[in-house]
């Protein structure tokens, strides 16, 4: 689990993304352009990836769940 808020350099955002299984987006937690270089690196890499509106616990974690089941090598 790495967290970023999208401040960071565009280089660092790819390298943690290309080592990502999966990546969630949190919407009102990361920058606009943050979010968009990460989506970018992620269909670039074909890594899956979810937005989420909301910054609860809930959420995040449900669509986490959703993810790694979808994902059959992810385990």
């Amino acid at each position: 689990v790495q967290a970023m808020d999208g401040t960071e350099d565009e280089n660092r955002i790819e390298a943690a993304i290309r080592k990502a299984d999966i990546v969630l987006i949190i919407i009102p937690a990361v920058s606009h352009n943050g979010s968009a270089v990460a989506k970018k690196y992620c269909k670039q890499y074909n890594i899956p990836f979810s937005t989420i509106d909301s910054i609860g616990i809930s959420s995040v974690v449900s669509e986490a769940i959703r993810q790694a089941q979808n994902k059959k090598s992810f385990f």
